[in-house]
């Protein structure tokens, strides 16, 4: 998560994976392409060749998955916020009105992982920014992926303050819009 502005009458955040993390993932599956194209090269080309079709084709994926980042934009004076993905494939922006954002939470999830040693539980979480002006409420999760930490917690809690400020600001201020 980056901030680039945080001001009263603005919150601009960058969702995304560290790059560190991108890397480990996808730096073993570029090693396999390679010794696929060594064994394509020294004369076994069906299992060259299946190597690199199954291999080219997860790191494809994982690329597309690991490399997702959102942008969010919260504009007091404007009324809207804005949330932008961006993947390596396309470009998706959507517009609410920011009355109607009541706040950010965050979803925790339990993920069970099978071990050698026994199943453990692993508790993962997402931020969702949700609108009440809806029955049920509309939550709008802000990543597509889960993580563990307490990355999440400081995610909701930036927009929450961010939130709580801009109302007070137009309380004091009832000419500007919220």
């Amino acid at each position: 998560m980056t901030t680039s502005t945080n001001t009263p009458d603005e919150l601009t955040m960058t969702i995304e994976l560290p790059r560190l993390i991108v890397w480990f993932m996808l730096v073993p599956l570029a090693l396999g392409l390679l010794i696929g194209l060594l064994t394509l090269f020294s004369g076994d080309f069906t299992e060259g060749l299946l190597l690199i079709i199954i291999l080219g084709g997860l790191g494809s994926v994982g690329y597309y998955v690991l490399t997702q980042r959102t942008h969010l934009h919260l504009h007091r004076l404007a009324g809207r916020v804005t949330i932008q993905r961006v993947t390596a494939l396309e470009t998706t922006e959507r517009e609410y009105p920011l009355e109607h954002l009541d706040c950010a939470e965050v979803e925790s999830t339990r993920r069970y992982d099978s071990g050698p040693g026994g199943g453990v539980s692993r508790p993962t979480s997402n931020v969702q920014l949700v609108f009440r002006h809806t029955s049920p409420a509309t939550r709008i999760p802000l990543t597509r992926w889960s993580v563990s930490g307490g990355g999440s917690g400081e995610l909701a809690n930036t927009i929450n303050d961010w939130l709580r400020q801009a109302r007070e600001s137009a309380a004091k201020n009832p000419s500007q819009r919220t």
